[in-house]
């Protein structure tokens, strides 16, 4: 086996970011509702609603994250699940609940938006 050193630029996402929003909602799904409990403890994910790399450029900011579930991460980042502006989930465009968001979550639908729309250009 041949190793080669190499040198990479990746994004660095800010951690802590990403745990409040887990701590806010207490691991539960913001989409489904489920809360994944393990010996562990319980598991969710932080997804970014607004990609943050190039030519996304999201912030990595609590404005701009969801607590998901492995699968509903899995699905809105695949452009599977989309929210509308009333907070409605789509499931490849069929209404399948609400998303909820807690007062303290200053979730900016804007970002909701744009994930909706290269949801839809990827499906042409």
């Amino acid at each position: 086996m041949l190793r080669r050193p190499t040198v990479v630029n990746r994004l660095v996402r800010n951690t802590a970011v990403a745990a409040g929003v887990k701590k806010l909602y207490e691991d539960t799904c913001q989409i489904c509702g489920l809360r994944l409990e393990t010996p562990g403890g319980a598991y969710s994910e932080a997804a970014h609603v607004r990609p943050l790399g190039t030519p996304h450029a999201g912030p990595d900011a609590l404005s701009n994250m969801l607590c998901l579930c492995p699968n509903c991460h899995v699905l809105f980042d695949n452009h599977a699940l989309t929210v509308n502006d009333e907070g409605t989930v789509l499931k490849l465009g069929i209404e399948v609940g609400k998303l909820f968001v807690k007062k303290q979550h200053a979730l900016d639908f804007a970002h909701l938006s744009y994930q909706r729309k290269i949801s839809e250009a990827s499906s042409h």
